[in-house]
Parts: C-alpha cells; structure tokens; sequence
C-alpha cells in the first residue's frame, strides 16, 4: 500500500520504518510479558513486523486485480 502512495524508493522505506517501529513496540512490551494484554500486544506487533518485513516479497509475485 505504501509503494502505490508514495511511490516505490519511498514506499518501501516507509515500510521498513514502520516494521522497525512495530518490532521496536513488540520488545518493549516483552518487559510487561505478566500482563495478559501486554503478551497479546507483543503477538500483535511481531506479526505486524514479520508482515511488513516479507510482505513485499511475498505480495509482489501475486496479481491480485487479475480478470
């Protein structure tokens, strides 16, 4: 979605930032990993990280507006 907005340089380094800052968040919250929503939190940002980090990769192979 950031590649389409931004454009392709800019999209993907806005991404990769955003993956940084959620993978950033998930090994803040593993501090509070006693509290129930702090670990569902932690989940969160990590799967938010690991999709943002190979979703490029992945998603680039697939057409999804074929007809």
């Amino acid at each position: 979605v950031d590649k389409e907005i931004y454009g392709l340089i800019i999209g993907y380094n806005l991404n990769y930032l955003k993956s940084f800052y959620y993978l950033l968040k998930a090994m803040l919250n593993i501090f509070l990993i006693f509290n129930k929503t702090s670990r569902i939190n932690t989940i969160n940002f990590f799967s938010r990280f690991v999709g943002r980090t190979f979703g490029p990769f992945i998603f680039s192979k697939i057409d999804f507006l074929k007809k």
